[in-house]
């Protein structure tokens, strides 16, 4: 039988959303540090003012000049930019990861898969259909004239180039797989633990 979907969705929803309120700050400074090193501005990671937090120090790849350069410019809502980016594409991705899970675990010939392989096979799954998704998100973040999503999927669609919301897929495919397997045979041990099975 299919999985039951709904405690699995429910568990996504409010993971990703509890989630999300913590890490978006850091997905914001993670970003924006990357776009400053390949643009090769000179905020870039590694050019670093010295100043009151003593020089380079714990943030040496830019990305707490990132932070506080969003911080500045933007206030509060500058940190927590592309929260909405980063829920519309965390949500599909983990539902279709762990319902994908569940299915390939959990149903027919393919129920004898080892947690690693249907992990695997689930997160390479979500991953390249939610690219497109991945791609828009960090753009919300990256840069503070893009405004909300549909202004990023409009961008692209006004350029014409719709290659650009498959950006990166080879190594989503590769982070995927390697993510994938690992988590998900993490997390069936660790069951196995705390309910008492060997």
């Amino acid at each position: 039988a299919l999985p039951v979907p709904l405690p699995t969705l429910g568990g996504v929803v409010a993971g990703v959303l509890s989630a999300k309120v913590v890490r978006t700050p850091f997905d914001v400074a993670e970003t924006r540090a990357m776009a400053a090193r390949s643009r090769g501005s000179s905020a870039a990671p590694g050019k670093l003012e010295s100043g009151s937090d003593g020089g380079q120090g714990w943030a040496w790849d830019g990305s707490w000049a990132a932070l506080r350069e969003a911080y500045e410019e933007e206030g509060l809502l500058g940190l927590y930019r592309g929260y909405g980016a980063n829920v519309a594409y965390k949500l599909p991705a983990d539902a279709a990861k762990f319902l994908a899970y569940e299915a390939l675990r959990g149903t027919g010939v393919v129920g004898a898969l080892p947690p690693g392989v249907a992990g695997a096979a689930a997160t390479l799954a979500a991953s390249a259909a939610t690219t497109p998704l991945d791609v828009v998100r960090t753009r919300v973040m990256v840069n503070s004239t893009t405004g909300s999503i549909v202004d990023a999927f409009k961008s692209i669609a006004a350029s014409g180039d719709y290659g650009q919301l498959w950006a990166g897929l080879s190594w989503r495919i590769v982070r995927g797989i390697l993510a994938g397997g690992i988590q998900f045979s993490v997390l069936e041990k660790t069951k196995d633990v705390v309910e008492g099975r060997r």
